[in-house]
């Protein structure tokens, strides 16, 4: 993965930057926890672009966007 990912920054001329971070939960339907949030916000005051943060669950998974400190529920698949 890693690979992957310095080699699209490299054919972006290197302006490609992060949008974000993703992990998974072992609940079917996940929802970010206390820490989850807690992190995210602190990813958001660092960064001044509009997050993506992801939980992947069983059978679905969460996606939210974060700016600064707020971070908005944006769909549950």
């Amino acid at each position: 993965m890693r690979q992957i990912a310095l080699s699209e920054w490299a054919k972006s001329l290197e302006t490609m930057d992060y949008v974000g971070e993703w992990h998974t939960h072992p609940e079917i339907h996940p929802q970010p926890s206390a820490l989850d949030l807690q992190e995210w916000q602190q990813i958001c005051r660092r960064r001044k672009e509009l997050m993506v943060f992801m939980i992947q669950g069983i059978l679905g998974s969460w996606v939210g966007v974060g700016l600064h400190r707020d971070i908005r529920h944006a769909t549950s698949v």
